[in-house]
């Protein structure tokens, strides 16, 4: 796979830049027979991230918990939520959905991994590699409560570029 641009950092408001992958993913066809709950903090928090990145890495887990929610007969829902403290920020994306097959998961974040017939399986890849260059990482809870699948984005409120280039491989 060819290796992500460093990315250009700026301050984004992350609640507004989650809204607007909302309104962005909602034109798309994955996102035709799903319902979106967007859960955001009353303070919209701040962070130095690249935001061309970061909606990329956005669209490509809601993509998947689109399909997976649309998987199963008349649609599902989908919950992204905001979350903060001192030391990180964490994007939670959860489906209802089918779940992943418990063959998949050590091996989902991998390149080329796929269920879908159509799929090119780097999606999670590509996500996953945009969270690491922020310093921080994209994380599958499993099932919780009534999700059947949950993600975590976590980027760190102040991340150290040694530790960026450590997780990416570059030290």
């Amino acid at each position: 796979m060819a290796r992500l641009p460093e990315p250009v950092r700026r301050p984004v408001a992350l609640g507004a830049l989650l809204g607007n992958v909302v309104l962005v993913f909602q034109q798309s066809e994955a996102a035709k027979r799903v319902s979106i709950e967007l859960d955001l903090p009353p303070d919209d928090p701040q962070l130095d991230v690249d935001e061309t990145l970061l909606i990329q890495a956005l669209l490509n887990v809601l993509t998947n918990a689109a399909e997976a929610a649309d998987s199963l007969s008349g649609g599902g829902l989908i919950r992204i939520a905001l979350e903060s403290d001192i030391k990180d920020i964490r994007i939670v994306i959860a489906d209802q959905g089918c779940g992943v097959p418990e063959t998949l998961i050590d091996q989902m974040f991998h390149a080329f991994v796929t269920t879908k017939p159509n799929g090119t399986g780097t999606g999670l890849n590509l996500a996953r590699q945009i969270a690491l260059a922020h310093g921080g990482d994209l994380l599958f809870l499993g099932a919780q409560d009534t999700w059947s699948a949950v993600f975590v984005f976590t980027l760190p409120t102040s991340p150290k570029l040694a530790d960026v280039d450590e997780r990416l491989g570059r030290a």
